[in-house]
């Protein structure tokens, strides 16, 4: 079963979340299809566009560069199970491999951002089936070549984003951990932020001031703050899970996310107003699953 992954400003793409498969079995072909919005002169012709760019995309996550062009990332279970980034350069889109070799499953739960220089940043999970071990990566594009390290080992549910300096900062959850794992420049610092955490999602933010908003599910769906005094203040938005989170123009963080299981959720959408919470819900769609909806701001 696929699921939709929504980018509210201009771009959706299609992104499977269900757990790992193992290679042993029977590989399933898919295929990754942007769905982007075409904005006209004459806003009556605006519509919709649809785009296939490649097969297996799994665990997508999309980011839009400084040029207003998209990059996804995407694990490709379709051949040999690697994690590609596809990028659209103007005219035509192109696809990479990143990571991933025989008995080295690489791109699970993948997460995207692009930096003001327009370079890639990659978070990403990897299966090791020759010495039987996880990893957490990181996958750079310094504007030559693409650079890999490995930054913890193992985890789900990550998501990144760069901060002032453009340095990766990241959410994701390790065994009933939420961690929040950051580069200074010289090497990576990790926070554990919560404990008992569910494997529904993990959504990370930051503001223009330096605050850190998590996004997070806990026996319901939970907001995490890290202010600029470095203390964590965690207050719970709603029931749900799978958020994604984003920041307007005030700092205030704007939330969607799924209320409900896979079979029947809704989409919510939660707002703080700088006091509290307001709670919304979108028109939903009869008889559409939703799974991992994404959000932005313009």
């Amino acid at each position: 079963m696929m699921d939709f992954d929504i980018t509210l400003s201009h771009y959706a793409i299609m992104n499977g979340k269900e757990e790992h498969m193992s290679r042993r079995l029977i590989k399933i072909i898919s295929s990754i299809i942007v769905v982007f919005f075409l904005i006209l002169p004459d806003l009556s012709q605006a519509r919709w566009g649809v785009k296939d760019i490649g097969t297996g995309g799994r665990y997508s996550s999309i980011a839009i560069d400084p040029s207003g062009y998209p990059h996804i990332s995407y694990f490709d279970e379709s051949s040999d199970y690697v994690l590609k980034h596809a990028f659209f350069n103007g005219s035509k889109w192109n696809v990479e491999v990143i990571d991933g070799r025989d008995l080295l499953a690489a791109g699970y739960y993948n997460a995207i951002a692009v930096d003001s220089f327009g370079h890639i940043h990659i978070c990403y999970f990897a299966d090791d089936y020759v010495n039987n071990l996880s990893s957490f990566r990181y996958a750079y594009f310094d504007g030559t070549k693409w650079n890999i390290s490995i930054i913890g080992d193992g985890g789900s549910d990550a998501s990144i984003t760069v901060d002032s300096n453009n340095y990766p900062n990241i959410s994701y959850i390790h065994g009933s951990e939420l961690r929040y794992l950051r580069y200074n420049g010289n090497t990576w610092i990790s926070e554990t932020v919560a404990n008992g955490t569910q494997q529904c999602g993990t959504s990370i933010a930051l503001s223009l001031s330096g605050e850190v908003h998590i996004a997070f599910s806990y026996a319901g769906l939970f907001w995490a703050k890290k202010t600029v005094s470095g203390n964590w203040e965690i207050n719970q938005i709603d029931s749900g899970g799978y958020p994604s989170i984003a920041l307007d123009s005030l700092g205030n963080p704007h939330v969607a996310y799924i209320q409900g299981n896979e079979e029947d959720g809704v989409l919510e959408y939660g707002r703080h107003d700088g006091t509290v919470w307001q709670i919304q819900t979108p028109q939903n769609e009869i008889g559409l699953v939703l799974k991992a909806p994404k959000i932005d701001l313009p």
